[in-house]
């Protein structure tokens, strides 16, 4: 957990996992346990760890999931058809179209000078029903899409059916609710997640960047001193920032030798 100010990053819980296990799927599940115990849980961000069940379930479970897309076998962004899409038009008519979901964005097809092109549709608001997650989307007014089309809306929906699942076509493979293409992608979606960074320091301080410890107790003996000494270094920063008091750590006053000399950090 980090408040923004440098070397003030604490690390609340180590949790270890086996070899076995899914990060993405274990970082779901702390979600999903914040949110049943009350807090205000709307969004998680992750990397592309985050298998597409997991995405899926994230969704029905009211959890926006902000993550991208993995690429297919062939390092090509993933693609799905979602079929005849009922788009509700000004006049309240209805139109039916297809919808190609890119790299979990959905477009539609238009022309421009003889030419057939792509046309992301701007997401409007989520929905969930019935154990469903559902985004709803409007056309752009763009030259090369039809004049009766711009400003329809749909309501796509953003999870597998059964069938869907059977055929294993999940539709979260290549469909998000929030893609990378999205404006507000950026704003929510870090430049790189602060475990990953606190990861990285953790193992500049390890001989080789390996731990080399054999067994649970060892290596997590190693973890929490890693965290004790995160946690004290960010205290302290804190103090040096704030002067706040710090003898709920140290009841006899912080011992010498401990803080820097503030004339070499004004340096």
């Amino acid at each position: 957990m980090t408040n923004g100010e440098p070397h003030e990053r604490v690390i609340l819980h180590i949790q270890p996992l086996d070899c076995t296990d899914k990060d993405g799927d274990h970082c779901a599940e702390t979600a999903r346990h914040l949110k049943a115990l009350g807090l205000s849980i709307h969004g998680l961000g992750y990397d592309m760890a985050l298998d597409t069940p997991t995405v899926e379930q994230l969704q029905i479970d009211g959890i926006l999931p902000i993550t991208k897309v993995r690429r297919d076998r062939n390092g090509s962004p993933a693609h799905r058809l979602i079929a005849q899409q009922e788009f509700q038009l000004a006049d309240h008519a209805t139109r039916t179209i297809d919808v190609h979901a890119i790299d979990g964005t959905p477009y539609i097809l238009g022309m421009v000078d003889g030419t057939e092109l792509l046309f992301r549709l701007d997401r409007i608001k989520f929905e969930r029903r019935r154990g469903c997650a559902f985004t709803v989307y409007r056309v752009p007014d763009q030259p090369g899409l039809s004049a009766t089309l711009r400003g329809a809306t749909v309501r796509i929906r953003t999870t597998s059916t059964q069938a869907e699942i059977s055929r294993r076509e999940r539709r979260g493979r290549a469909l998000r609710p929030l893609s990378q293409a999205d404006p507000a992608f950026r704003d929510l979606y870090g430049p790189r997640e602060g475990v990953e960074s606190t990861n990285s320091h953790w193992k500049s301080r390890l001989p080789g960047r390996r731990q080399r410890t054999i067994g649970r107790t060892a290596q997590r003996c190693n973890a929490n001193g890693y965290q004790l000494a995160q946690n004290l270094t960010a205290a302290l920063a804190w103090h040096l920032r704030t002067g706040g008091d710090l003898s709920c750590i140290w009841r006899n006053g912080i011992p010498p030798g401990i803080l820097p000399d503030p004339v070499g950090l004004a340096a």
